[in-house]
């Protein structure tokens, strides 16, 4: 049970759902010839689901501290059973990722899955308690997560912009939106954990941006951010009605996506207590979640 909770399963659904749905949609369904065919597409989700487990488990070994102040230890697994666990982790990634990438025929992709796993030990190590340098971190590793899919049929997007160049835009921006979606929500996120870990992050001494600005600037970029996200959601709809996607896939995101956007924001104006921040990260949450039905109906 406390290796079940401290892999955080749910967050490993979305991240792995966004994965397939998105590939699946994009590349499979039109029959295009594809570089990840057969049981590659699964190994490639399976490969992010251990880098990002990985990440999870590095960071609570790093998070004793913060974790017991800020009461929000999931689990009861010592630092050595955490380092064992990132270290078999990793292993296992490390030559799932060599076979991929020789299978493919393309051994220099290999290199992603060691930056990946060193980006994200940098995070947890050094980076989270530096200003807002460890949440840009982790919303640029979620939307990278997705722009993956992108370098990896990269040489079918290219064959398909010869021949259909409005197509192969299409899905270009299809994968650029909800990558751009998935890193605003996980940057609004991260800022408002920071919120959460407040009195953890300064016993341990971090200066987060929260601990920095404190919660009420926080509260203000929160919100700043949030209307971006709005904007260019009102954008994207906009957009869908003109690349003629279903009209179906965009009253979903309208009705979805855009109102959590909205409720999260009408939170927002609030203080920053608690129960506040959880009711906003579970918002945000949803808002992936509603992202992977979007991504259904396109």
């Amino acid at each position: 049970m406390h290796w079940l909770k401290a892999i955080r399963p749910l967050n490993l659904f979305i991240v792995a759902a966004l994965q397939f749905v998105l590939y699946y949609k994009l590349f499979i369904l039109d029959s295009e010839p594809v570089i990840l065919q057969g049981h590659y597409l699964f190994l490639l989700i399976f490969i992010t689901i251990l880098i990002t487990l990985s990440g999870y488990l590095i960071n609570d070994r790093f998070d004793t501290i913060t974790d017991q102040v800020n009461s929000k230890r999931m689990h009861a697994l010592t630092s050595k059973q955490l380092l064992f666990g990132y270290i078999g982790t990793v292993g296992l990634g490390a030559a799932l990722s060599i076979y991929l990438a020789l299978n493919i025929a393309k051994p220099f992709y290999f290199l992603l899955f060691p930056i990946a796993v060193a980006i994200l030990y940098f995070y947890s190590a050094f980076a989270k308690g530096k200003g807002m340098l460890g949440n840009l971190i982790v919303a640029i590793f979620c939307g990278c997560g997705l722009l993956v899919l992108g370098l990896a049929e990269y040489p079918t997007l290219r064959a398909l912009s010869l021949s259909n160049q409005s197509l192969a835009m299409q899905k270009w921006s299809i994968l650029i939106g909800i990558s751009l979606m998935a890193f605003l929500v996980t940057l609004i996120r991260e800022l408002v954990k920071d919120v959460e870990d407040l009195a953890g992050d300064h016993k341990a001494g971090f200066k987060t941006f929260a601990v920095k600005a404190g919660p009420e600037r926080v509260r203000l970029l929160v919100q700043w951010y949030l209307i971006l996200a709005i904007i260019l959601s009102v954008l994207w709809v906009y957009l869908n009605w003109q690349m003629g996607f279903s009209l179906l896939s965009t009253v979903v995101f309208g009705v979805s996506v855009l109102p959590l956007l909205i409720l999260a924001f009408s939170t927002s104006r609030k203080a920053f207590t608690h129960g506040v921040c959880k009711n906003l990260s579970t918002l945000l949450k949803s808002v992936m979640i509603a992202s992977i039905i979007y991504v259904i109906l396109l």
